[in-house]
C-alpha cells in the first residue's frame, strides 16, 4: 500500500493538509501472508459486511412511512405472490400478454371451463387497487396473462375471526311481520359484494343469458391481498404483523372493451313500456306480430336484439333483487351488446325479497323513469314486454313439478363445484331494517336461498 504523507497547511497544526496528499512511490507494498487464519478472518469480515448490507436493504424493519415504492415490500412470507417489477423499479401493468374472455354465445362453454380453471389454480403475479365504484375491489393478473377484478366476500375483521354472526332460519326465527330486512349497512353492502357476482354468474347461466363473463369465488391470503400498499399502516399490519389468514373474494375477467350506456328511452324503453303516446321505434312494428314470413334488415336484427337483451336484464335483476342498475352507471355494453356487468348488491333484501319495492325493478333505467309527466323513481310503469324464450325458460324453473329441476336446487347443484361453496353463507343482513343495531346482523341458513 503506498504512503500518504500530509503536505503543509492551514488544517494541520503539525504543518500538514488533512486534504491534500502525495503519495511516496519509494515504498513497497506490503503483502499479507495467505495463512488459514488470514483466510477465516477474510470470510468473517465479508459475512459481517453482507449481515449489514442485507439489514439496510430488508425494509421489514423499518418504520412503515419510511416503504414508500411498490417494490419496498418485503416478500419473505410463504405465499404465492409474485410481484413484476421493471429496471426501473416500477410495476408492469398491465402484464404481457393478455388474455381477454370474449362473449360469444357459441364458444361461452369453452371459455368458462377455461377462465374458471385458471382463475382457481394459476399462480398471482401482480396486483393493485382499483378504485372505480363504490365496492372495495381490485385488478389482479394471474400466470398466463388472465386479468381480473377481485372483490372481497366478507370484512376483513369476519375474515380474521374477530367478529362473528349468528346463522338463524329466516322461515323460523324472524318474525315475518316485522322482516324487511337488508343487507347490512355500507361496511356490508359496499365493500363486500364478492358473494353475489359469484351466485349471479350461476344464475345468469340457469337462465340462459350468457350476458355474464365466467366469475369463480377462491381464497386468497392476507399477504397476498395487502401486498400492493404497505405505505399504509392498516395494510402493512394486516401482511407483516397478522398470522395467516384467507380472504374469499369473487374473480370477475377483465373487460378491456366495456363501456357505459344508457338504453334509450325512445328507442328501446318506448317499446317495452308499449307507451303509445309516442312514435314508435321503427323496429316496434314487428313485436306484437305472430307472422313468422317476414324478414328484418341488418339494422333491425340488431336493434331487435338489443331490446330483447334489454327486457331479459330488467327481468333478471327482478329474480336477483337487483336494485343497483336502475342508476346510469351500471348498464355496460360489451361488443357493442348490453351485458349484465356489475350484481354486487343483489339479494339485497335477503332470501325473501320484497315485494313493495321490488316491484319498481321492472321500471328500468332511472331515465325512463322520469321522462314521462307524472312519473318517477317509486311511482313507475313497468315494461310490458319479455323475451318469449326467456319467460317460459323462468316458468319452467319455477313451476317445474320436479324439485330438482327448479332454479334454486339448481343453482345449489351449480355452487358445489365453486372453492367458496355453499357461499351464501357468506352473506350478511339485518334481520329487521328498522333496527340496525350491530347485534341485529345475522347470517341466514343457505337453504332459506335454495326454496
Amino acid at each position: 500500500m503506498s504512503r500518504r504523507t500530509p503536505t503543509s497547511g492551514p488544517l494541520n497544526p503539525d504543518g500538514g493538509n488533512l486534504i491534500d496528499f502525495v503519495i511516496n512511490p519509494t515504498k513497497k507494498k506490503q503483502v499479507i501472508p495467505l495463512t488459514l487464519n488470514n483466510v477465516l478472518l477474510g470470510c468473517l469480515a465479508i459475512g459481517v459486511v453482507l449481515v449489514i448490507v442485507h439489514y439496510l436493504l430488508d425494509p421489514s424493519h423499518l418504520p412503515v412511512s419510511t416503504l414508500q415504492s411498490f417494490s419496498d415490500r418485503p416478500t419473505r412470507f410463504p405465499s404465492d405472490f409474485v410481484e413484476l417489477i421493471s429496471p426501473a423499479k416500477k410495476p408492469l401493468w398491465p402484464p404481457k400478454p393478455i388474455k381477454v374472455p370474449t362473449l360469444d354465445p357459441e364458444r361461452l362453454d369453452e371459455i368458462d371451463k377455461e377462465w374458471l380453471q385458471a382463475l382457481r389454480t394459476r399462480r398471482l403475479v401482480a396486483m393493485e387497487p382499483f378504485d372505480k365504484g363504490y365496492s372495495d375491489k381490485f385488478r389482479v393478473a394471474f400466470e398466463g396473462g388472465y386479468l381480473a377484478v377481485c372483490k372481497p366476500s366478507i370484512s376483513i375483521e369476519e375474515a380474521k375471526g374477530e367478529v362473528s354472526f349468528d346463522t338463524v332460519d329466516m322461515y323460523k326465527e324472524v318474525e315475518t311481520k316485522n322482516w324487511g330486512g337488508q343487507r347490512s349497512g355500507f361496511h356490508d353492502r359496499r365493500l363486500t359484494q364478492g358473494w353475489a357476482e359469484v351466485v349471479s354468474f350461476h344464475v345468469d347461466r340457469i337462465l340462459g343469458l350468457k350476458y355474464k363473463p365466467p366469475i369463480t369465488g377462491r381464497y386468497i391470503s392476507n399477504h397476498d391481498l395487502f401486498a400492493f400498499n404497505d405505505t399504509d399502516p392498516v395494510f402493512h399490519d394486516l401482511r407483516i404483523h397478522q398470522p395467516t389468514f384467507f380472504v374469499p373474494v369473487a374473480l370477475i375477467p377483465w373487460l378491456d372493451d366495456l363501456k357505459s350506456v344508457v338504453p334509450s328511452y325512445h328507442e328501446i324503453g318506448a317499446v317495452l313500456l308499449m307507451r303509445k303516446d309516442l312514435p314508435p321505434a321503427p323496429v316496434s312494428r314487428f313485436l306484437p306480430s305472430q307472422r313468422e314470413d317476414f324478414e328484418l334488415e341488418p339494422t333491425e336484427y340488431d336493434h331487435l336484439e338489443q331490446i330483447r337483451r334489454v327486457s331479459n336484464i330488467i327481468s333478471f335483476d327482478y329474480i336477483l333483487d337487483d336494485h343497483d342498475r336502475k342508476n346510469v352507471q351500471n348498464w355496460k355494453q360489451s361488443s357493442k351488446l348490453f351485458i349484465t356487468w356489475d350484481s354486487g348488491l343483489s339479494w339485497i333484501h335477503g332470501p325473501d325479497g320484497s315485494k313493495s319495492s321490488d316491484e319498481s325493478l321492472l321500471c328500468g333505467p332511472e331515465r325512463w323513469r322520469v321522462a314521462l309527466d307524472g312519473w318517477n323513481d317509486t311511482d313507475c310503469q313497468t315494461i310490458c314486454r319479455f323475451s318469449r324464450t326467456f319467460y317460459f325458460r323462468v316458468q319452467d324453473l319455477m313451476e317445474s313439478k320436479d324439485p330438482s329441476q327448479r332454479l334454486g336446487m339448481k343453482l345449489k347443484e351449480r355452487l358445489l363445484d365453486d372453492p367458496m361453496f355453499p357461499i351464501f353463507h357468506q352473506a350478511l343482513f339485518y334481520k329487521n331494517k328498522r333496527d340496525r343495531k350491530p347485534k341485529q346482523k345475522t347470517h341466514f341458513v343457505t337453504d332459506n336461498f335454495w326454496l
